[in-house]
């Protein structure tokens, strides 16, 4: 089916009176049809340690997949034995659907708010809440991200360290929380707008603030070549396993500056 381009009527309020600032802004097929890069998890062993790495970008996978793909493949690595911990990579993840974002949190959640949204009207105010059942089995958790993780990914890392879940190491986040909504329109078309925010369960808005992780890495890493990257020679993924080593020898601190 062919796509075609949509033309808002945009009115301004003013001196004259609202009519007085109006003005048509046509969007052009390709900017109604725009999609980000999707997330799928590509989850490997630790040689050294029964410890679980993963994800990487792929712009073929649905949405509604990543939460069943990932409890999947835990699954699989923990047929024989239990993992003794997991790097969840969300570095360079744009995010996605909320409900991927909370079922990807709730797989390691026993209970708890997982996400807040607060807006001015009843239906934009909303929490979603875990259902219980950690897939790791209380293990270890360290959540990678840097300034290319947004939105979803935000949702994910937020969650889980403030219920003190996960460590989170690398970057302070993109910090895109804001909720958007569907408005059909005549003729098939539709107009996407902000009606609220979204909120980690202690409270502190995602929006333009982003979330500073526990520990401070100093490798930055470009979030393009996070899919192209070898976790063996990744300087964050290793540095999140020294930490993974040293939790497992009981030391509460990892020095994962310079791994």
């Amino acid at each position: 089916m062919r796509r075609k381009g949509a033309a808002l009527d945009v009115f301004r309020e003013g001196a004259g009176g609202i009519a007085d600032h109006r003005r048509e802004v046509r969007v052009a097929p390709h900017e109604l049809g725009a999609q980000v890069p999707r997330q799928a998890h590509d989850v490997v062993k630790d040689e050294d340690l029964p410890v679980a790495v993963g994800a990487r970008a792929d712009s073929e996978r649905r949405h509604g997949d990543l939460p069943r793909d990932l409890g999947r493949q835990l699954s699989q690595l923990q047929a024989a034995a239990p993992l003794a911990g997991l790097v969840l990579d969300l570095r360079g993840n744009p995010g996605g659907v909320l409900e991927s974002a909370v079922n990807v949190a709730d797989d390691f959640l026993e209970a708890g708010v997982i996400v807040r949204a607060e807006g001015r009207t009843a239906d934009s105010r909303f929490e979603m809440h875990a259902s219980g059942g950690d897939l790791l089995r209380h293990a270890p958790l360290v959540v990678l991200v840097d300034r290319g993780s947004a939105s979803g990914a935000e949702i994910v890392a937020g969650a889980l360290r403030d219920h003190g879940r996960a460590t989170l190491m690398g970057e302070r986040t993109f910090g895109k929380g804001s909720v958007q909504t569907v408005m059909p329109l005549r003729n098939g078309q539709a107009l996407k707008l902000t009606t609220s925010r979204y909120y980690t369960p202690s409270g502190a808005s995602i929006h333009d603030r982003g979330i500073e992780p526990d520990v401070s890495l100093s490798v930055a890493l470009d979030p393009a070549s996070v899919a192209s990257r070898d976790a063996a020679a990744d300087p964050a993924v290793q540095a999140a396993l020294q930490y993974l080593r040293d939790r497992s020898l009981g030391t509460q601190v990892a020095l994962a500056g310079n791994p």
